[in-house]
């Protein structure tokens, strides 16, 4: 037995396959892994690393936040944004996530914290990103 999964973004479709294994949702309380027959469930998604795996292949991508629902092997994710994890060496992305660490440091508005809370943790996800498909890339 396969997932349906539908991704969605304001955009349109990005991701629309019914031959996926899994999925692993990054949520505000940690990562959820959804087989086939998974429970019925509504989750928030975060900034994070959204992950299907396809024929044995995971496909990562980093969702800017939004909302998941599983229903009978058919999930769909409506995501606000999401991106591809970028072709950078991991010690670029820590550099970034530094950079960011340091921004959010020095913000002195709620406003530009919020900000900068934002990029740090989109920063954080693309390590994450990169030291996932590093780690799928070394098995």
């Amino acid at each position: 037995m396969k997932l349906n999964v539908r991704v969605l973004t304001p955009d349109g479709v990005l991701f629309d396959r019914n031959d996926v294994d899994e999925v692993i949702v990054p949520t505000s309380t940690g990562q959820i892994g959804i087989l086939p027959y998974h429970a019925p469930l509504l989750t928030g998604i975060e900034i994070g690393v959204l992950r299907m795996r396809v024929e044995n292949n995971w496909v990562p991508f980093i969702s800017l936040g939004g909302t998941a629902s599983v229903i009978s092997n058919s999930i769909q994710i409506m995501l606000t944004m999401i991106e591809e994890i970028p072709d950078i060496t991991l010690e670029t992305a820590l550099e970034e996530l530094e950079t960011c660490r340091k921004e959010l440091e020095n913000t002195k508005t709620k406003k530009e914290k919020l900000g900068a809370e934002q990029n740090y943790q989109k920063a954080y996800a693309k390590v994450q990103g990169i030291s996932f498909l590093n780690t799928v890339k070394n098995s």
